[in-house]
């Protein structure tokens, strides 16, 4: 007897959905789930760095959008359950930093942090705003902890733009390495042979700006706000800040960044696109100076340190 079997298309269509699911889980993330494919960071500069070591190995997700302030940035309820979802979080060490994590840990307790600026000799500064750019020793730090007046201990705080730094990038993306290599030790050799790469044109562009700071003699540079501390400490040069304990300037102290421009012929100021201070226009027309925008949080940040050695050479 001919035997005929039904088949429910159903069953079928299903079976075909999953399969599809499953090709596309698989050709994206490598594995199924992106969660474990998925690390978090904080700002372009950061993603551009661990772009560069992990390839197309991991999917990353930003956490402030491009051309938004990381200080005032507030993360939305719908991208805190998102980026709750990373399995890996990469660290830089800044203030708002710890309060994202507090609340993504909040979310997903399961989430491994990695804090990719272990070994960069932070430079401090005797309040939060980083106004005051001198170079403090740990031995200064101990001496001018006690405040001589009332016994109360000063509140110290690092300079945060750690990634503004060829020489900071280089330990970083060592970092970077180490941690991709733990998290994904089947494809160590592919980050290492992505690091070494990385680390020489690193090399090759530090030796470049040292170079052009070099030639053209200059000592000191103006800023409004005080970004370039580990650029000016990389290449021996003084930073002057216009911006005040991180507001606008007092009379008195833009007399003082005018004095001192006019002594030293500093002829540029280096400002953040995010920043829009009348100040600046009023000191430019004093010293006869140019302002030239230059801006921290690009994703190919590296671009805009060459193009400050080349402004001084110009």
């Amino acid at each position: 007897k001919l035997k005929i079997r039904y088949f429910s298309g159903g069953n079928i269509v299903r079976n075909i959905f999953f399969a599809i699911c499953f090709f596309i889980s698989f050709s994206v993330f490598g594995v199924c789930g992106a969660e474990t494919r998925t690390i978090s960071v904080s700002i372009e500069p950061v993603k551009f760095l661990v772009e560069k070591i992990a390839g197309d190995k991991f999917i990353l997700n930003l956490l402030v959008p491009p051309n938004s302030d990381p200080h005032t940035f507030e993360l939305k309820p719908k991208q805190l359950i998102k980026y709750g979802n990373s399995k890996y979080y990469f660290s830089i060490g800044d203030s708002f930093e710890s309060v994202w994590l507090k609340k993504l840990l909040g979310i997903n307790k399961d989430i491994k942090v990695y804090h990719i600026d272990k070994g960069v000799e932070k430079i401090f500064s005797d309040d939060e705003h980083h106004h005051d750019e001198h170079h403090h020793s740990e031995a200064e730090i101990d001496d001018e902890l006690h405040n001589e007046n009332d016994g109360e201990k000063k509140h110290y705080n690092y300079d945060p733009h750690i990634w503004f730094s060829v020489k900071n990038a280089r330990i970083i993306i060592k970092n970077i390495y180490s941690s991709l290599a733990e998290i994904d030790p089947d494809n160590r050799e592919y980050y290492y042979e992505n690091y070494k790469l990385f680390d020489l044109s690193l090399s090759k562009l530090d030796n470049y700006i040292n170079e052009k700071i070099k030639k053209s003699g200059v000592k000191k540079i103006l800023v409004y706000h005080p970004i370039l501390g580990y650029f000016a400490r990389d290449y021996n040069l003084i930073q002057l800040s216009i911006e005040e304990e991180g507001k606008e300037p007092s009379l008195k102290h833009m007399k003082n960044v005018i004095d001192i421009a006019k002594r030293d012929n500093i002829k540029f100021i280096f400002v953040q696109p995010q920043i829009n201070s009348k100040v600046v226009d009023v000191i430019a027309r004093d010293i006869n100076g140019k302002i030239v925008m230059i801006d921290p949080l690009k994703y190919d940040y590296l671009t805009e340190l060459k193009r400050i050695a080349e402004t001084f050479y110009e």
